[in-house]
């Protein structure tokens, strides 16, 4: 983790500031935002999306819910796709979303984060959104390589700082997940990454049988 990268603060204002400059004008008539693309007469075309989401992931219903409103409020809209989880992997592995809502995982080595974030995974990973940075995909093949634990250390936070540069998605939240234990469970091991996504993690639990 790099301490001194900086969060985006959300901010409504500059968000419209920001639409305005890019040529998405509010309309007086109707709230909503516009801008005429093509030559030479051009088509007046509205900030319109698709916000697709799993139909596991309940949270982020909550979510969209309140993003959805606040949107509004600046002249932007979406609707709502909710898919069954097989289905619309594949249609993200293809980049036919618009755009989506998912969670990012806290594995125990970040050396995991390349399946999300480099250039050789938008074909043959889960890099959905075709995110391509020359630096950081040399930082992910050195840090493979790297056994000094303080460079390679420099060379995360680095990479970090990068994709949070580069906003490759937007980060809007984090939480965390409470766990509970029968006390007749042993061989619990806990890692940076919590209870899961760590090797061999639960393959090591056991329970005492009954006298």
């Amino acid at each position: 983790h790099n301490p001194n990268v900086e969060l985006i603060e959300y901010d409504l204002e500059n968000a419209a500031a920001l639409l305005d400059e890019a040529g998405w004008v509010v309309d007086e008539d109707d709230g909503w935002r516009y801008k005429t693309i093509g030559a030479p007469e051009g088509e007046k075309v509205r900030f319109h999306f698709t916000m697709n989401l799993p139909q596991s992931f309940v949270d982020a219903r909550r979510m969209i819910d309140i993003y959805r409103d606040d949107l509004r409020r600046i002249g932007v809209s979406f609707d709502t796709l909710i898919e069954e989880n097989a289905a619309r992997e594949q249609r993200m592995r293809n980049h036919e979303l618009t755009a989506h809502v998912d969670t990012y995982q806290v594995f125990a080595d970040p050396d995991v984060w390349r399946n999300y974030f480099h250039t050789d995974s938008i074909k043959n990973g889960r890099n959905y959104d075709g995110y391509s940075n020359s630096r950081v995909d040399e930082l992910f093949d050195r840090s493979r390589l790297e056994l000094d634990r303080e460079r390679r250390t420099e060379m995360l936070q680095e990479l970090q700082r990068l994709i949070q540069e580069d906003q490759p998605a937007l980060f809007l939240w984090n939480y965390s997940t409470t766990w509970a234990f029968s006390q007749r469970i042993r061989g619990v091991e806990l890692s940076p990454a919590g209870v899961v996504r760590f090797g061999p993690g639960a393959r090591r639990w056991w329970v005492e049988k009954a006298r």
